[in-house]
Order: C-alpha cells, then structure tokens, then sequence
C-alpha cells in the first residue's frame, strides 16, 4: 500500500475541512448563535489576543473556541439509553 492511499481526507479537501470548523466555531460564539459563549473570534477576541499575540491571535482564538465547544457539547450531552443526544444541535 503506498503511503498516499492511507489518507482519509484528500489534499484539496483541508482547506475546505479549515474553513467548516472555522465557522461552526465562529457561528457558536457569543455574537452570533451564542452555544459556547466565547469571544474568541470576536472584536474582543482580537482585541485580547491581539495585545499578547499579534500574529498568531487567530491560530490561538481558533483554538481556544474550538475547546470551548468541546467542553459546552460535552456538558450538554444527554445519555438515553444507548445514544447520546446534544441538545445544542436543533433542526
């Protein structure tokens, strides 16, 4: 098997793969859907993290929000019976 059949998302797919996390991240912050009430990626995220780091601060506000999302759907998760069911997700 050669090394290349063992990725499981292809090249031109990363970008893409960036760009969804990015977005759900953005879309549950305070400003907008508010899930995980962070600021990450916010004025006052940049305004924060721009102070400390002012070329990496989207790097670091990406993934302070992405662990914010973590620990606001790991709380929210409701055990009933063998599924488990985020009720931050709705359709």
């Amino acid at each position: 098997m050669a090394e290349n059949d063992t990725r499981l998302i292809a090249p031109v797919d990363h970008e893409r793969v960036i760009d969804l996390v990015l977005g759900v991240a953005r879309l549950g912050e305070a400003g907008l859907r508010g899930w995980w009430q962070s600021h990450g990626l916010d004025q006052a995220g940049q305004y924060v993290l721009g102070g400390s780091s002012p070329r990496t601060w989207r790097c670091a506000a990406s993934q302070l929000t992405n662990a914010d999302a973590v620990v606001a759907a790991a709380s929210s998760l409701v055990e009933t019976g063998t599924h488990f069911v985020c009720p931050l997700i709705r359709a």
